[in-house]
């Protein structure tokens, strides 16, 4: 081959190998921020249902003292 082809296939080749590259690194960066939303979601849903039992437990103990007042 003449050197012309073997530069051009290897242009082709190193800006296939950047293409590869950004393309892996931006599923990767994608990857991070969908695993924090999620951990921030489970986070949510665990504190919201720690306070619906907390609030729970109140209404409980209120109409517990509501009842042992009469």
């Amino acid at each position: 081959m003449p050197d012309k082809e073997v530069k051009e296939v290897k242009e082709i080749l190193t800006k296939k190998k950047k293409e590869e590259k950004e393309v892996k690194q931006i599923k990767r960066e994608s990857n991070e921020s969908n695993i924090k939303k999620d951990k921030k979601e489970r986070k949510s849903t665990k504190e919201g249902r720690l306070l619906s039992i907390s609030y729970f437990q109140m209404h409980l103990k209120v109409s517990y003292l509501l009842l042992s007042n009469d």
